[in-house]
């Protein structure tokens, strides 16, 4: 094939792609459009000055989709400094210790819910689905939805809330009965 038939058959891929890729490339970038359309503009280039054959190529849209994302991690590479630890602004949020023991909290306190509760806490707080979407997917009204996520919601804070507290100590009670030596309790006036 001549040098302008390639360029002919790349140029339709980008007629078709373009807007595609420009779109992953500000994704990918996390800025403007301007440096988007540059980073597919030097992809188009790079490709062309390869001398690869689009006519040939049985997806040419997935490989400059592959070369714009490629381009991007090159850019981001490129443009990235090294930071030294003594400039990084000191960590005001919770150590990965508290961030483990509120999510096994969480799903503790999920755990602890019904089927149906658990269902609709999945579709409407974490899905972030409508009540209606909620309601048809799992074959119940709209009114039952927002009632079982507000007695769910609740029964997960007190969970958590009493999570919070101190446990409780296990004291052993001596008893004169005839019932044994003793007897376990649980008492939550007395703390650990």
């Amino acid at each position: 094939m001549t040098a302008m038939t390639q360029t002919e058959a790349w140029a339709a891929v980008l007629d078709t792609h373009r807007g595609e890729l420009v779109r992953a490339a500000r994704v990918r970038l996390g800025s403007g459009a301007a440096d988007a359309e540059d980073v597919v503009h030097d992809v188009v280039v790079r490709v062309l000055r390869g001398g690869r054959d689009a006519a040939e190529m049985a997806t040419p849209g997935a490989y400059l989709r592959r070369a714009v994302a490629n381009e991007c991690v090159s850019r981001w590479r490129r443009t990235s400094r090294e930071v030294l630890a003594a400039d990084l602004p000191e960590r005001s949020g919770p150590g990965v210790d508290e961030l483990v023991l509120e999510r096994i909290g969480l799903a503790e306190a999920m755990a602890a819910l019904t089927v149906r509760q658990r269902r609709v806490i999945m579709l409407t707080v974490l899905d972030d689905r409508p009540d209606s979407e909620a309601a048809a997917a799992l074959g119940i009204g709209e009114v039952t939805v927002r009632t079982t996520r507000s007695r769910a919601l609740a029964r997960m804070r007190d969970r958590l809330t009493a999570a919070d507290q101190p446990p409780a100590r296990v004291v052993r009670i001596p008893t004169r009965t005839s019932y044994g030596p003793g007897l376990d309790v649980t008492d939550p006036r007395i703390s650990a």
